[in-house]
């Protein structure tokens, strides 16, 4: 036997390297977009969980007052719960509330700040109301 058949080859070639780097690239490119949508998921989540939690103080506040008014403008200690607009330190949603005049109805809106094509804004209605309706996930019932 020669000298050259008998010695050990250690380590990657520059094909097998490259197949490896092939792989990895496919691998993120189905991970990266799954894993964007499950953060979108969450953040929309929140949103939903925030007009949710809004919409309970808007019916304590009625039933102190006959009437709903803007809770978000009212500074007093009775409204420890205002609901956050922010996910750690990166905004998510902008939290609006709407009261017509003589305040027998109201409207919730989470507007995304970050983009959210599948569902977009989220509303909920003093009469319960939630869109958009379609699809059917965007609110988790």
């Amino acid at each position: 036997m020669s000298e050259a058949s008998q010695v050990n080859q250690k380590g990657f070639n520059l094909i097998e390297l490259m197949i490896v780097v092939a792989i990895v690239g496919i691998l993120a490119t189905i991970a990266l977009p799954a894993y964007q949508e499950s953060v979108r998921k969450g953040k929309r989540s929140e949103a939903q969980a925030a007009l949710t939690g809004l919409a309970a103080v808007m019916e304590r506040d009625f039933l102190r007052g006959n009437t709903y008014r803007n809770v978000l403008t009212l500074t007093t200690p009775l409204y420890p719960n205002r609901v956050p607009l922010e996910s750690g330190s990166v905004k998510t949603y902008d939290l609006t509330v709407t009261v017509p005049t003589g305040g027998a109805s109201y409207t919730l809106t989470a507007t995304p700040v970050i983009t959210d094509t599948r569902c977009g804004t989220l509303t909920l209605a003093s009469n319960g109301a939630q869109t958009p309706t379609t699809p059917t996930d965007c609110w988790r019932r």
